[in-house]
C-alpha cells in the first residue's frame, strides 16, 4: 500500500515553512535545479519526495545531527 503522506504534494510557501527559507529562495532553488518541482499554472509543486530529498542532501551534517 502506498503511504499517502509519501505522495503529499506542497506550494513555495508550505516548503518555504517546512524549510525555513524565503518564499523566493524557493524559486531559486527550483531555479537552479537544488529542489525539484512541477508548475502548475502560476504555482510551483513541490513532492515530499523532494523536500526530504533536499534535506538528506544539504542539512545531513549542520541541521539533523
Amino acid at each position: 500500500m502506498i503511504d499517502e503522506a509519501q505522495n503529499r504534494v506542497y506550494t513555495v510557501p508550505e516548503a518555504s515553512y517546512i524549510l525555513k527559507y524565503s518564499s523566493s529562495s524557493i524559486c531559486k532553488m527550483i531555479e537552479r535545479g537544488l529542489l525539484s518541482g512541477r508548475k502548475k499554472g502560476r504555482e510551483w509543486l513541490i513532492t515530499k519526495e523532494s523536500i526530504d530529498c533536499f534535506i538528506k542532501r544539504f542539512w545531513s551534517e549542520t541541521v539533523i545531527k
